[in-house]
């Protein structure tokens, strides 16, 4: 007979397995926050520098457009001349997009797939 409040081997496997499968949930919780968070900070990079390439743009074909001004006598001209340049730019960069998704795959697979150190388990390698 059963003594009440003294656990079977059955109940200590079954809070085992459930003590264990929330570890797991857990895990992959803070796996997720952490995945997340090196998204987000490296979005944030990514937009910061892409803006600050935006305002040094606008201050060099400002200054260039000025400069061709004095040069060919028309700010419409010169004015004209950069935006074609900065289109073939732009169409150039479309071109040759693989320069930027590569490196891109390669960072999230490495953010998302990389082993870390809090999921290596000793009980695994026995």
């Amino acid at each position: 007979m059963k003594e009440p409040g003294i656990p079977t081997s059955t109940d200590k496997i079954a809070d085992d397995v459930k003590c264990y499968v929330n570890m797991r949930i857990a895990s992959v919780k803070l796996a997720m926050v952490e995945g997340l968070s090196k998204v987000s900070g490296n979005a944030v990079r990514i937009l910061v520098f892409l803006l600050l390439c935006v305002m040094a743009l606008i201050a060099l074909g400002t200054a260039l457009i000025s400069w061709l001004a004095t040069v060919l006598g028309s700010t419409a001209l010169a004015a004209l001349i950069v935006g074609v340049a900065l289109i073939i730019v732009a169409l150039i960069v479309f071109m040759v997009k693989s320069l930027f998704i590569n490196p891109m795959v390669g960072m999230f697979s490495e953010m998302f797939f990389k082993p870390r150190k809090h999921e290596t388990h000793d009980d695994e390698d026995q």
